[in-house]
């Protein structure tokens, strides 16, 4: 039986309209186009929710509303998403020039990408993963008890994010991972490429214009909070009341 592969993109905003711009725009379509037998879905907070409220147990969606930060609640999508569709996450600000299709077609059952600054830590921007992957339900666990005991570590990537999968991705035998490089080194643009025999496979780009998160703003979408979640990590206000 052919199994439908899935291309994922995620807009959540705490604001009550959004435009993501022509380049973002550009973005997507050249995604679709690197893997054109694949059905791309644009998530938005209101289908994030209706999945996660459907298809998981209720203490997720508890977590997913008691998270403020909109950055927050798409690292906790993402994985729902990719949990149960499986397939290709990737950031809005990710522009591909390369196809994954070989990675997607594969035994791989999860592939992420590791830093080449600091080899310990891995990026969520772009992960690939078969449906239903353990490590990806592990990963929702943690976010979800980290939810639950309003954790916030040592860094605002701690809670949710890169840092968060990277301490549990230490505890298990993950082999496959790609790389991230600084291009230039007055140039803030990242390159995910993989390795074959010594051979590297550039993948995709990403232009970081700032140090930390990028702001979709800065590539003209509207209506997105600009690093809304280093903020509220700092000010201790990540989580709301239930």
């Amino acid at each position: 039986m052919h199994q439908t592969n899935f291309l994922h993109s995620i807009a959540i905003t705490n604001e009550k309209a959004f435009e993501l711009g022509p380049i973002i725009r550009h973005h997507i379509e050249i995604f679709k186009a690197f893997h054109p037998t694949c059905k791309h879905i644009l998530w938005d907070n209101e289908m994030a929710r209706r999945l996660i409220t459907e298809r998981f147990e209720n203490r997720v969606i508890r977590a997913y509303e008691k998270l403020i930060p909109s950055a927050y609640k798409a690292d906790l999508a993402r994985l729902c998403i990719l949990y149960e569709f499986g397939g290709i996450y990737s950031d809005l600000s990710i522009l591909y020039i390369n196809t994954m299709d070989h990675l997607l077609k594969g035994e791989t059952k999860t592939f992420m990408f590791r830093l080449d600054w600091n080899p310990g830590s891995v990026h969520n921007a772009i992960i690939l993963t078969k449906r239903k992957a353990e490590i990806i339900g592990e990963l929702i666990l943690k976010v979800v008890e980290n939810v639950e005991s309003e954790y916030y570590g040592e860094t605002e990537l701690d809670p949710t994010g890169p840092e968060m999968i990277s301490k549990h991705l230490k505890r298990r035998k993950i082999k496959e991972f790609g790389n991230t490089k600084l291009c230039l080194k007055d140039i803030p643009l990242q390159l995910f490429y993989s390795k074959n025999e010594n051979q590297e496979y550039p993948i995709a780009l990403r232009y970081k214009p700032t140090l930390g998160a990028a702001g979709l703003g800065s590539l003209g979408a509207k209506g997105f909070e600009e690093n809304p979640y280093t903020k509220a990590w700092h000010n201790r206000s990540v989580y709301n009341e239930l």
